[in-house]
């Protein structure tokens, strides 16, 4: 199936009564986080569910008896096509023929149609991005391409639960914002919200959000751009960053390469954090960054949090959060016993196990943590 086009997002967002009114008609049907859990079996956290939306894709049972928020799950958002019959009978018409108008959906193999974005809700926010993978005709694919504004996932409700938004803030900056899940939910509780990424379908989604919500569009400004270069006039109370540390081990015969990815990992976070917060953050402010370390045998944590201070010069204070239990951590434990957890997202293939584990111990990596950082100016700090 086609992906939406970023011809198509700007035609969307040029049509935000189309936005606003699709918003209402999705909430109008249940569409709730709460809800969701409850009809997949789910009895965790009711948005835990949106953590594993790839696994209920595959391995969900739909009920035998269809029903308006049964369809409406598996259509917007586990990435399933559904029979026609079921889209045709099971809908309001008026969700629809907003659906339609906005070129959302695809009248997919003979017989089903399928939805061309992923919409999900959490935090009383629907959130609509890329898909990021899709299950037709009983085959599951995730997809790959590297323009794809990611759903949801861990690692954004990682730093949603964590973030702390004080009652003096009165500007957000949402680095790498992605769809704005991170900041669209909490856009009533600032006076401004930037948002910067450098894929342009990011602050097409992001925008387009705040309009599916019915917030105030004036207040929220989603760009273009290079964390690395973006300069602003405004300072920041609250700056929120969900970093891109990914874990890179070599395939099956490639040679050991650096234990993150280059340009895009540890290197360039730390940059971005010791030298363009201090010119953004204001004297007040909090910067708030998820992220993945990985911890060299014989160092500890916070010997590798104290370079960031380092780097910046004693400009900043940092303090942590540990997150053991994520499928992005992985324990000395299990590197010694060379074994990776079930359900790991470190892992590009379920069959990489032992490359991953090889390639730790190859590069002397006691263990692999994901972490969220608070992040103060030094002097406001003291």
């Amino acid at each position: 199936m086609t992906p939406i086009t970023t011809d198509e997002l700007n035609r969307a967002l040029a049509a935000p009564a189309l936005l606003i009114d699709l918003g209402k008609k999705i909430r109008e049907c249940g569409f709730s986080s709460s809800a969701i859990a409850a009809l997949l079996g789910y009895e965790g956290p009711s948005d835990g569910w949106i953590e594993k939306t790839g696994w209920f894709s595959l391995v969900w049972q739909a009920p035998v008896k269809p029903s308006m928020l049964s369809v409406l799950t598996q259509l917007i958002a586990l990435g399933r096509n559904v029979p026609t019959a079921h889209y045709e009978t099971c809908l309001p018409a008026d969700l629809k023929a907003a659906l339609e108008r906005l070129g959302l959906i695809a009248y997919d193999t003979p017989g089903h149609v399928a939805c061309r974005v992923e919409i999900v809700e959490f935090d009383s926010c629907l959130c609509m991005s890329d898909k990021l993978f899709e299950h037709r005709d009983g085959k599951f694919a995730v997809i790959t391409d590297p323009n794809t504004v990611m759903p949801p996932h861990i690692s954004s409700l990682q730093l949603l639960r964590a973030t702390t938004v004080r009652p003096d803030f009165q500007t957000l900056l949402d680095v790498g914002c992605g769809s704005g899940c991170l900041s669209v939910p909490k856009l009533d509780r600032y006076a401004m919200v930037v948002g910067i990424d450098v894929n342009p379908r990011a602050a097409l989604f992001a925008q387009m959000n705040v309009f599916l919500n019915g917030q105030d569009a004036t207040r929220a400004d989603f760009v273009c751009a290079d964390c690395r270069e973006y300069t602003s006039d405004r300072k920041f109370d609250h700056i929120l960053f969900n970093s891109p540390t990914e874990l890179a081990y070599p395939a099956e015969g490639e040679p050991a390469g650096a234990g993150f990815t280059t340009g895009l990992g540890i290197p360039f976070v730390f940059d971005f954090l010791s030298n363009r917060v201090p010119l953004l953050i204001s004297p007040r402010g909090l910067c708030q960054v998820t992220m993945l370390l990985s911890i060299p045998l014989g160092q500890t944590l916070e010997s590798v949090v104290r370079r960031l201070v380092d780097q910046s010069a004693g400009k900043l204070k940092v303090s942590l959060r540990t997150y053991p239990e994520s499928p992005f951590s992985l324990s000395a434990l299990a590197i010694v016993e060379g074994r990776v957890p079930r359900g790991s997202m470190l892992l590009r293939n379920p069959g990489d196990g032992r490359l991953l584990i090889n390639h730790l111990r190859r590069s002397r990596v006691g263990q692999v943590l994901s972490v969220s950082l608070d992040i103060e100016l030094a002097s406001s700090a003291a």
